[in-house]
């Protein structure tokens, strides 16, 4: 079996390197991860995008005199589900 391993921390995260260890077991394993930690990034340009768009709102609001509004649901940001990786290291040094 092949088995792709994603995250957004990057390859060198101890959380991706300890589910592939794990996950050898049950077939090939390939790391699909950036170089360098990108976490949150998706939800920085969200916010980006959002901004440009309320700007887009109060300029067709000024213009033809209506009450356009943008509203989105945040969800709260969570750390990995496994923990944090000092959490992790130390799970995995007691085995």
């Amino acid at each position: 079996m092949n088995i792709v391993v994603v995250n957004d921390d990057g390859y060198d995260a101890i959380g991706i390197q300890i589910l592939a260890k794990h996950l050898l077991k049950y077939g090939d394993i390939v790391v699909y991860a950036p170089a360098t930690g990108q976490s949150a990034q998706s939800q920085a340009r969200l916010e980006c995008w959002i901004t440009t768009l309320r700007e887009s709102f109060k300029y067709i609001n000024d213009m033809f005199g209506l009450n356009l509004e943008v509203e989105y649901a945040q969800t709260e940001q969570k750390d990995d589900s496994l923990g944090s990786n000092k959490q992790l290291q130390q799970r995995e040094q007691n085995g």
